[in-house]
């Protein structure tokens, strides 16, 4: 029998600090996060990820306007009157959120020649668009030119006429270089003119011309007589002028002379031409 080998009293033996507390080794105490915290957390990121991707989908593309339909215009270009309310490529949604925005382009689309008023509402369905309702502003004079018609508004406003128009009055322009530039601001004493003309029931019946050298010239039936008026340096000068035209033209008569050119565009010095 072998002889066993002394124990040595200077072995080490480990101590276990985590056992002589009483505490299990793989016991490292609560965890950092609880439960209820990485739940907590999962719904914010949740939230943060929807409203991200949300907000791009809300801003892209598919909620620009494309259409912008106009409905009642008249005679007045549909495609200026889309450029003037700037809707195209607008977001829909901040459209209707914001009714500033469609006020600003309505007042946009008022100051086009032609336009009294207008109003204007957007959709997003079946796909983003606006839709332009316009009031035209009546016709006060139609102005008939060989290189084209064109109109005018009570403002003084001119209007290029694409179809025949129901005006007050109508003048043929007697020559090219009194062509009325389109989109161009008639000055206020031929507005005047034009008004006070439009009032007179005869006057509005007669056949007239406009040049910018003579104005307005009335032609009298039944010998083409040229009445020529000019414009109207204030209120009520077209009056007093038709009245000194027809009193002229009564005198003359009963002397048995029929004028080619009756000239009262200046009140105080009139003349005619046999």
């Amino acid at each position: 029998m072998r002889a066993q080998r002394p124990r040595r009293t200077n072995s080490r033996n480990r101590f276990d600090v985590a056992t002589a507390y009483g505490r299990s080794r793989l016991d490292d105490g609560p965890p950092l996060i609880s439960r209820r915290a990485r739940i907590q957390l999962l719904v914010l990121l949740g939230l943060i990820a929807a409203l991200y991707f949300g907000s791009r989908y809300l801003m892209s593309d598919r909620f620009a306007v494309r259409e912008v339909n106009v409905l009642g215009n008249g005679g007045v270009s549909v495609g200026q009157i889309q450029q003037a309310a700037g809707l195209t490529g607008q977001h829909v949604l901040m459209l209707n959120v914001s009714p500033n925005m469609l006020q600003e382009a309505a007042d946009r689309v008022r100051t086009v020649p032609g336009v009294e008023k207008s109003q204007i509402s957007c959709m997003v369905d079946p796909g983003p668009a606006c839709t332009i309702v316009i009031q035209p502003a009546p016709p006060l004079a139609l102005f008939k030119a060989s290189t084209g018609n064109m109109w005018i508004d009570r403002e003084g406003r001119v209007q290029r006429a694409y179809e025949d128009m129901p005006a007050a009055i109508t003048l043929q322009v007697e020559d090219p270089a009194s062509q009325l530039d389109f989109g161009a601001q008639l000055p206020r004493f031929a507005v005047r003119a034009l008004t006070e003309i439009a009032m007179n029931a005869d006057a509005a019946k007669s056949e007239m011309i406009w040049s910018k050298e003579a104005g307005i010239t009335l032609l009298q039936a039944p010998r083409n007589q040229r009445v020529r008026l000019g414009v109207a340096e204030r209120d009520g000068a077209m009056a007093a002028k038709i009245a000194l035209a027809e009193q002229m033209r009564a005198a003359l008569a009963s002397k048995g002379k029929y004028p080619r050119i009756i000239d009262v565009r200046f009140l105080e010095a009139p003349f005619y031409v046999e």
